[in-house]
């Protein structure tokens, strides 16, 4: 019955994911998107964006031959975390909550972007998964499990920030596994081979203080926050000409990206990291007002009624670009996008689905735990590294939140109105 039922919601993950792909051909593409399109085209596979990313790109992309895949490929294996989760989380329901996520216009709206946010944002369903379905590997480990841990390592690992998050899950691993050595073995290994190839192939072909820099986007937006403000932070390590390149009051809340903040050529990456310090150990109280003014979104959520950002980029802008045909008509879906980001501060409001799963958490604590766990750390993190209010960096809340809003929905009726929707075979 089982595989009954997991062959109906397969098949409705596929047949829908290449519905949606295929009204919104070829998807949802940003300057980011096209310049990793680009890339292949210029056989350049590390890219700005790392080269795990760059390598999911040219797989989803038939080694580049269609790049418009990618979107359908992204967006299937997004539904499958979905899937995955509900199924993990719920007796009752899981294959019709995970079927009603799926049909939310933020959800396929993000899912067919080329983003590496969206491969980020599956991993995290998935190793969530995999914790509750193992209760933080402490049951026997399956083929399947040690599988899916590996992969979804793998799409985590295609946004760069995530390789912080992936250390601190093999670090979780060995020490939940002390006892079993073979089983610690096969989860970890895999992953430190992945990350020991990313850093040959960054090395060989590709610039690694592009990596870099990229990781110190926060740390760049802090030390320009700073020096814009009347104080002497940093007048005992940079000179009154360095203050003032770097100046920007703009880095307090959104990062400015000119290019003397970017690229300023009296600081290399090792002197930024030094200045860093340097602030942080002086002020660190600023330090962290900094964070909180521009990552206020993750605390307040108020503020997510006025962030900046939209969280879904609902264009297709790709009819000049090689080997891709544009869509560009303003069908019912891509007016439904455009309404997912005019509502944001409702359907992305990070706090309030965080608020959510809190409360499912105190309720019911040994069955969210692992949920509450990953999306704390995660919510943690970008609190600290984020070096712009981005509701796409926090999605995998966002989304949980809707699988959990969902769920209450279905407890609710049904505590009034019992109905089956078990997807019973008939006899």
């Amino acid at each position: 019955m089982n595989n009954i039922k997991n062959k109906n919601i397969f098949l409705f993950i596929v047949i829908f994911s290449f519905l949606i792909w295929l009204i919104l051909y070829p998807g949802y593409f940003s300057d980011d998107s096209i310049s990793t399109i680009q890339n292949l085209f210029e056989n350049d596979f590390v890219g700005v964006q790392g080269f795990i990313w760059q390598s999911y790109v040219y797989i989803a992309s038939f080694g580049g031959l269609w790049p418009d895949t990618a979107t359908l490929v992204g967006l299937l294996l997004l539904n499958y975390g979905i899937w995955i989760f509900c199924r993990a989380h719920f007796s009752k329901y899981s294959q019709v909550i995970a079927a009603l996520v799926m049909l939310f216009p933020p959800v396929w709206s993000f899912g067919v972007t080329l983003w590496h946010d969206v491969t980020f944002c599956a991993g995290i369903l998935i190793v969530i998964a995999v914790l509750k379905e193992t209760d933080f590997f402490q049951t026997r480990l399956s083929k399947k499990n040690i599988f899916l841990s590996f992969f979804a390592q793998y799409l985590v690992l295609t946004r760069l920030n995530g390789m912080a998050l992936s250390l601190i899950v093999l670090f979780a691993i060995t020490i939940f596994l002390r006892k079993r050595k073979w089983d610690a073995f096969k989860l970890v290994v895999p992953v430190l081979a992945l990350l020991f190839v990313t850093i040959i192939a960054q090395s060989e072909f590709g610039d690694e203080s592009r990596i870099v820099r990229s990781g110190q986007y926060f740390m760049r937006a802090d030390i320009s926050c700073a020096a814009s403000k009347e104080t002497v932070l940093l007048s005992k390590i940079l000179t009154p000409r360095d203050i003032q390149l770097w100046a920007s009051s703009a880095a307090c809340t959104w990062f400015n990206t000119s290019e003397k903040e970017l690229n300023h050529e009296n600081l290399r990456v090792s002197e930024v990291l030094t200045v860093y310090l340097h602030l942080i150990r002086e002020e660190p109280f600023e330090v962290f007002k900094i964070h909180w003014k521009r990552n206020n979104y993750l605390v307040n959520p108020i503020s997510a009624f006025q962030n900046p950002a939209p969280f879904i980029h609902s264009k297709n802008n790709l009819s000049s670009q090689r080997g891709i045909l544009g869509n560009d008509s303003y069908t019912i879906f891509n007016k439904m996008s455009r309404v997912s980001n005019y509502a944001r501060g409702v359907v992305a409001n990070h706090f309030l689905f965080y608020l959510l799963i809190l409360g499912c958490f105190v309720t019911k604590t040994n069955r969210y735990k692992h949920c509450v766990a990953v999306l704390s750390l995660i919510s943690l993190m970008m609190f600290v590294i984020a070096p712009h209010p981005d509701t796409r960096f926090v999605f995998p809340i966002i989304l949980c939140g809707y699988i959990f809003l969902v769920h209450l929905l279905f407890q609710s009726i049904n505590r009034f109105h019992p109905f089956d929707l078990s997807l019973k075979p008939r006899t």
